[in-house]
């Protein structure tokens, strides 16, 4: 295995700092280094050497320090190291700018590193395979870690792979859209004869390009495929291997700390959204806590329930979909800009929401695309979050109130829609409500089979014939029956005043049930 540009620029204890060089260029074979201050340096270094000067005799000369550059490119030079803090603060502009226009490789050596030390480091690789094989390894294995640090690691980490190769590295998801990608390569070409190919793409040529690849699994799921090219026999290269399969390390902590970074953030919004539905803890949570999920004070708070089958419901979340109901409507609703909480919520998919105009009818929809049957339910607008209690309670009324009109899946019921009568139960005291309630039913709690009748005659617009079909009795059964019911109540099931008290009372019933 041959020393390059690369394995010297990137040796931590010297500290060298590149100014100028691609990927490619730092790919170039080191043989050896000097040490030269004449006025033509390079014409005392030897191909494939790196020439290390302080630029002594350069000072005042933009002409010379130009020149350095351009002769040191004829004859084949590796690289020029230039040593600052004794003749020169930095490299001078003039040797930098011809650099940078010729690709040409130039580093600096800081003013406490001896250029003795970069010599015997090159002398000793040349000498000892195995300690070059080891401090190579080591270098590579460092600058990787490295990118764990950045703000973006994957781009991080592509830089450096391709800057080890001399040439490029690209990270795809599994369909082929680039994540991040580093150096020349043709990505889009690569992408396509990974796609093209029946096996596991591994070794292949593109374009003039010898490509490794290898897919990258995260907790057993293919999360992504990683592309190193080069114009070099990149494949037979020793260091291939061991790079990808730290390559492979690196992206699987990325994406582990990512996916965790995630299901905390989900959490968090969980529990928030469970204390802001509670009305004894929703006066507790402070506005920076809100802050945190962009949302602001006085503007209209919202609570949208998306409910799901009820019989489903009894076999569990899976059965019912609602993790992927979250899962789509959740990312609709991140995309949209509003500041939202989302979670499950007993049967329902639950969200806190902010502002107006907001699209839960398109994100329904959104859901429908997914194969979820669903319908939505939006309650009133309230001034405070912690009367948001009220606006699900609206939301669990509208929910009912779809289910039993057997609404399609798809449908989405706001406040403003209500009929009367929901709104007038909406708007009453739920202590006295429920007093109310019980004085109208109460009579029947201890005889289930009449309420029952009661409640099918209701149902049926007090047709006798098919509500005794339904409960499977004889139509003289069920007109005993009511004239039980009447008893107990003390008042005629037919008179209107009867029928809308219990209208209203087995409604405000459903609303009780539905928030328990």
């Amino acid at each position: 295995m041959r020393l390059t540009l690369a394995d010297v620029v990137s040796e931590e204890e010297f500290g060298l700092l590149l100014r100028s060089g691609s990927p490619g260029a730092l790919a170039r074979p080191v043989e050896g280094a000097e040490t030269v201050e004449a006025d033509r340096p390079v014409e005392l270094s030897a191909r494939g050497y790196i020439v290390l000067t302080t630029g002594v005799r350069l000072r005042g000369n933009p002409e010379l320090q130009r020149k350095l550059v351009i002769e040191a490119e004829a004859r084949g030079m590796a690289a020029i190291g230039f040593g600052v803090g004794l003749v020169f603060r930095s490299t001078p502009r003039a040797l930098l700018d011809e650099a940078r226009r010729r690709d040409f490789p130039v580093f600096e050596v800081p003013f406490e590193v001896p250029f003795r030390d970069i010599i015997g480091y090159i002398n000793r690789s040349h000498l000892s395979a195995d300690f070059y094989s080891l401090k190579r390894s080591v270098a590579f294995q460092n600058s990787l870690l490295g990118a764990l640090e950045e703000s973006r690691p994957e781009e991080a980490l592509m830089a450096r792979l391709a800057t080890i190769v001399g040439g490029a590295a690209i990270l795809y998801r599994p369909g082929g859209g680039v994540v991040a990608e580093a150096g020349e390569a043709p990505a889009a070409a690569i992408a396509a004869e990974m796609a093209r190919r029946d096996g596991p793409p591994n070794v292949f040529d593109v374009r003039g390009w010898r490509v490794v690849a290898s897919p990258i699994l995260v907790e057993g799921e293919l999360r992504f495929w990683l592309a190193m090219a080069s114009r070099t026999e990149l494949a037979t290269d020793g260091i291939t291997r061991p790079l990808v399969q730290v390559a492979e390390r690196l992206l699987r902590l990325i994406e582990l700390a990512r996916d965790v970074g995630v299901m905390e953030e989900r959490v968090r919004r969980a529990e928030l959204l469970s204390d802001l539905l509670d009305p004894r803890r929703a006066r507790d949570v402070s506005s920076e806590r809100l802050e945190l999920f962009g949302f602001t004070a006085g503007a209209g708070w919202r609570v949208a329930l998306l409910g799901v089958d009820p019989e489903a419901a009894r076999n569990g979340p899976r059965a019912t979909g609602l993790e992927d109901l979250a899962r789509v409507v959740g990312n609709a609703a991140s995309g949209s800009g509003h500041p939202h909480l989302i979670g499950q919520q007993g049967p329902n998919v639950a969200l806190v929401l902010q502002g107006d105009d907001l699209p839960v009818e398109g994100w329904v929809k959104g859901a429908l695309a997914e194969g979820l049957e669903v319908r939505g339910a939006v309650g009133r607008s309230v001034s405070r979050p912690e009367l948001l209690a009220e606006s699900r309670g609206d939301a669990l009324l509208a929910l009912d109130f779809l289910a039993r009109m057997g609404a399609p899946a798809g449908r989405v019921l706001c406040f403003e829609e209500f009929e009367l009568i929901d709104a007038l139960l909406c708007a009453a005291d739920p202590g006295q409500l429920r007093v109310r309630a019980d004085l109208v039913l109460g009579p029947l709690r201890d005889h289930p089979q009449l309420l029952e009748t009661l409640l099918t005659y209701l149902d049926t617009d007090l047709n006798v014939n098919v509500a005794a079909a339904r409960l499977h009795v004889h139509p003289n059964s069920l007109r005993y029956r009511l004239i039980r019911v009447e008893e107990e109540l003390g008042r005629p099931v037919r008179s209107l005043a009867t029928l809308v008290d219990l209208y209203l009372a087995l409604r405000a019933e459903a609303r009780f049930s539905s928030d328990t």
